[in-house]
């Protein structure tokens, strides 16, 4: 049957040819025969300006997207296809969570976020452990210590970071 492709038949929008067949009870017809009989108005799945796209296989060709990347990430992780090709065009891994500074800016990973910011990776997770907030970890010079206030109860309170 090709790929699939969605379409409106009479007011009512089918996700596939399969799908309509299945519905108006025609699984005894041959799927060529029931394209060529009905006015299918077939309905893009992805519009970007003037480029309709009525695939994701079309999509990732256009695009230059690993199919099975754009599938998990729809599918499984929920990202909307706009959403997908945006953190594609920005060189962005699709995950379920991405990371984000105190600015507001996305990394792939810490340890990219802690390149740009020029802090070592594991002094970054020391300091998130002992409870800096993204900003005073990312910020805070190497040899600047930020007294923090712990819960009380803990056993060994620190006050201060041990660099």
């Amino acid at each position: 049957m090709g790929t699939k492709k969605p379409f409106v038949y009479q007011g009512t929008r089918y996700e596939s040819l399969a799908q309509f067949i299945r519905l108006n009870g025609l699984e005894n017809k041959d799927p060529v025969t029931v394209k060529n009989s009905f006015n299918f108005i077939y309905v893009p799945l992805f519009s970007d300006g003037d480029q309709d796209f009525y695939s994701m296989k079309e999509i990732c060709n256009h695009y230059k997207i690993n199919y099975h990347t754009m599938r998990n990430a729809y599918f499984r992780i929920g990202l909307s296809l706009d959403e997908i090709i945006k953190r594609h065009k920005k060189g962005l891994i699709m995950r379920a969570n991405p990371v984000f500074d105190h600015l507001g800016n996305e990394y792939n990973t810490k340890s990219e976020m802690c390149q740009k910011w020029n802090v070592d990776l594991k002094l970054f997770l020391r300091r998130i452990k002992i409870g800096y907030t993204i900003e005073q970890a990312l910020t805070a010079s190497k040899y600047e210590r930020i007294k923090l206030i712990r819960k009380k109860g803990k056993k060994n309170d620190r006050f201060s970071e041990q660099s």
